[in-house]
């Protein structure tokens, strides 16, 4: 990977060489449409293309590889979750009980009531579990870091259970 982020483009052949035939099996045993699969495996390599200044020579590369790998077949999931739920045309309340839980860990948001939350908060949420929106892309819409985006989706859904909860 090294050698990699120093330009040379062997050193992704040889990585890839290496790691595909296991990422492969690793999407697959998750993934079960073959085509999906295979987005997902092209989306990880470009992922990893992307990212290769971002791993550190001190630590392990199969660890970190995998640790991608994992993270864009959940971006892919909840993309297509949000989609369909677009699609199908249900509505913001609904996509949020379906998809907010499984980010969270919790158990399901009923009958959510967003006058509690800012325009911000609105905002980071529909695009979040709406459009499928990445943090990334959030940040630039609102004119924030990544950082702060993340902050907003989650304690819009910390509020949400809050005034859930109360009633």
């Amino acid at each position: 990977m090294m050698r990699y982020q120093q330009g040379d483009t062997v050193a992704f052949d040889e990585l890839y060489g290496r790691y595909a035939p296991r990422a492969y099996g690793y999407i697959r045993k998750h993934i079960v449409n073959e085509q999906l699969a295979s987005d997902i495996f092209q989306a990880v390599f470009l992922r990893i293309h992307s990212s290769r200044f971002k791993f550190h020579s001190g630590q392990p590369f199969a660890p970190w590889f995998f640790t991608v790998t994992k993270n864009v077949i959940y971006d892919h999931l909840r993309k297509l979750r949000a989609e369909n739920a677009v699609n199908a045309g249900v509505d913001f309340e609904k996509v949020l009980a379906v998809v907010a839980p499984e980010e969270q860990g919790e158990s399901a948001i009923q009958n959510l009531d967003l006058s509690a939350l800012g325009a911000e908060q609105k905002q980071a949420l529909r695009m979040r579990f709406n459009e499928g929106s990445t943090f990334e892309q959030i940040a630039k819409s609102l004119k924030t870091t990544q950082s702060n985006a993340r902050q907003l989706v989650s304690r819009a859904i910390k509020k949400l259970r809050r005034n859930n909860e109360s009633k």
